[in-house]
């Protein structure tokens, strides 16, 4: 039988191979570090150089010098030359586009709006606390109204029974009326609503409704001499006019105008 013979690495052997590729690295990193060192020697010579020249040549190579010196610099501040460039176009762009004449008048115009709707509602405010005063002031107004025909249908029937030659139980009948007459008055009072007669006053169209004009020997021109329905208040509030008749001054008179304006023969 023939005997198979295994190689065995010793351990030289691994410490040569680590050896090897540390030293690979170390190489590597000596070159990078040769390279980096390079650069920044070679930037210092250039600086120093510069400075020598500066000393020696005075102010004849300052052209020379500003020329290395920004060819030194542009690969430096290219970032940022192009970002501050970036900018000042938005500036422009944004100026190029507002328009300070338009705007002005554009905020003039919003103002006018804003202060005439400013107004408006302030009048709406006032207006509609004056309609909710006068609405909690003359609460019930129209059931009032509505009343008043019943006082006028009292003062008819009043009026027409004392046309009449009435028996004892008649003139009873008629007083138990004219009570009732009278309480619903006072009750009415009780809520401020109150009846004026209009006889004998001068014709006034604030309160007073003209039915018709008839002459008259006992009333004045222009006066009332005959009322179908009072006036009545409510509060300080008319709250229905008087429907009368006016007076156009004595039938004598009139007939002895019609009578002059006759031809005579």
């Amino acid at each position: 039988m023939t005997e198979k013979k295994i190689p065995i690495q010793d351990g030289d052997s691994e410490e040569s191979g680590s050896d090897s590729e540390s030293g690979s690295t170390e190489e590597q990193q000596d070159l990078s570090d040769s390279t980096i060192g390079g650069t920044s020697n070679g930037i210092l010579d250039e600086l120093a150089a510069e400075r020598e020249a500066s000393e020696q040549g005075g102010g004849a190579n300052e052209d020379e010098l500003a020329s290395k010196r920004s060819g030194r610099d542009a690969d430096f501040s290219f970032f940022n030359r192009k970002s501050d460039k970036g900018a000042d176009d938005s500036a422009q762009g944004s100026s190029g586009n507002s328009e300070p004449g338009a705007s002005t008048e554009q905020v003039r115009e919003l103002q006018e709006k804003y202060l005439r709707a400013l107004a408006d509602f302030d009048n709406y405010k006032k207006r509609a606390v004056k309609e909710r005063s006068d609405l909690l002031k003359y609460q019930g107004e129209r059931v009032f109204i509505d009343l008043l025909e019943v006082i006028d249908n009292f003062d008819r029937a009043l009026e027409a029974s004392s046309n009449y030659e009435l028996s004892e139980d008649g003139k009873q009948l008629q007083e138990g009326i004219s009570l009732i007459h009278r309480q619903f008055l006072q009750v009415l009072e009780k809520w401020q609503v109150k009846g004026e007669s209009a006889l004998g006053e001068p014709f006034d169209p604030n309160k007073h409704e003209a039915i018709s004009q008839m002459p008259s020997d006992d009333f004045p021109s222009g006066s009332v001499m005959n009322e179908l329905e009072k006036a009545f208040y409510y509060k300080d509030k008319l709250l229905r006019p008087a429907k009368v008749v006016v007076a156009t001054g004595p039938a004598a008179a009139k007939a002895e105008g019609g009578d002059s304006g006759a031809p005579q023969e």
